[in-house]
């Protein structure tokens, strides 16, 4: 199964951070400048970090190029992941 996760991603932030999982998009803070993909590779480690996943099982399906991307997720159930997204809440 495949759930999928819209973000809104902030390169060159100050800080490293994802948003309240109340709001959609996701928003998403990285340090890493978008150019080169790094900001794509540190939005996906964020994200792997946040939802407890091996980096493996998140990819971009839409936007490599766009601050809003489509995120697919496997290995995970989409109940799973919500709840984890509100788990992780207020952590940096």
């Amino acid at each position: 199964m495949v759930c999928y996760l819209t973000v809104s991603v902030t390169a060159q932030a100050k800080r490293t951070a994802v948003g309240s999982s109340l709001v959609r998009p996701l928003r998403v803070w990285v340090r890493s400048p978008a150019r080169e993909g790094k900001a794509n590779d540190e939005v996906l480690l964020v994200l792997s970090k946040r939802l407890r996943l091996p980096r493996k099982f998140l990819s971009i399906l839409q936007g490599e190029t766009s601050k809003v991307k489509r995120i697919g997720i496997s290995g995970i159930s989409c109940d799973e992941l919500e709840a984890r997204l509100a788990m992780g809440e207020g952590e940096k």
